[in-house]
Parts: C-alpha cells; sequence; structure tokens
C-alpha cells in the first residue's frame, strides 16, 4: 500500500471519529440535558396576538438556561400575563416538558413554582 493511501485512511479516521458525538447526538444541544418537570425562574415568555403562550425561557437553579417552545395539555392553560408576573417578581415555575424531533423543548404545561419564603424583617431598635 502506498503511503499517501495510508495517510489518506488515517485521516478519514480521525475525522470520523471526531465527528461521532455529532452524528450519534452527543455533541449536546443546550447547557445541558434537562429533565422534566424543570424549575427555575422564567426570563422570557413569548406570546401571540391573544395572550397564548407560545414560548418560554426559563433559568435553572445551577444557571443553565432552557428555550421551551410552548403547547399546552387541555386543561394547563396560563396567560402570558400571569407568566409575566413571575417575570417581573422573580417567581419561580415549574416546566413539565419533553423533547421532540430536532432536539425542542416543548413545554406542555407550566405551572407556579415552589414560593420561596420572604425573610422576616427584625427591628433592632
Amino acid at each position: 500500500m502506498r503511503r499517501s493511501a495510508v495517510v489518506l485512511r488515517w485521516f478519514t479516521l480521525i475525522v470520523a471519529f471526531m465527528a461521532l458525538p455529532a452524528v450519534l447526538g452527543c455533541a449536546g444541544d443546550g447547557p445541558r440535558d434537562a429533565s422534566s418537570p424543570l424549575e427555575g425562574l422564567l426570563t422570557d415568555v413569548r406570546a401571540d396576538d391573544a395572550d397564548r403562550v407560545i414560548g418560554v425561557t426559563v433559568l435553572a437553579d445551577d444557571g443553565d438556561t432552557f428555550e421551551f417552545e410552548v403547547d399546552l395539555e387541555p386543561g394547563a392553560s396560563v396567560s402570558a400575563t400571569h407568566l409575566l408576573e413571575h417575570v417581573s417578581e422573580g417567581w419561580p415555575v415549574r416546566v413539565s416538558f419533553h423533547r421532540v424531533e430536532g432536539g425542542t423543548l416543548l413545554a406542555y404545561r407550566i405551572d407556579d413554582g415552589a414560593t420561596p419564603v420572604p425573610t422576616a424583617e427584625v427591628d433592632d431598635r
């Protein structure tokens, strides 16, 4: 076998090995692979003209950010106005979701998260 053929085979093998994670889907399509439900703070709410939520962004406790498309299951309605209140007040939410073709995170339920207990003010007079 000629030297150029050997070099070409090794080069092809190395390129294939480096591309393997992307082909298998292990290269990652986000900061980490989230599990449902995910609890965190809303940082963005996207809605249509009828106040129907079509997308949200959630900041998880570990600092990772997740983008969700929203298609709520029957009986799980929530208004964009209510979720915007969560954004402005810093109230957590719990997002139930699954991953669909192409890796998109699809939220089918958004509930109020565990409300942080306010700290009591101490009067030091």
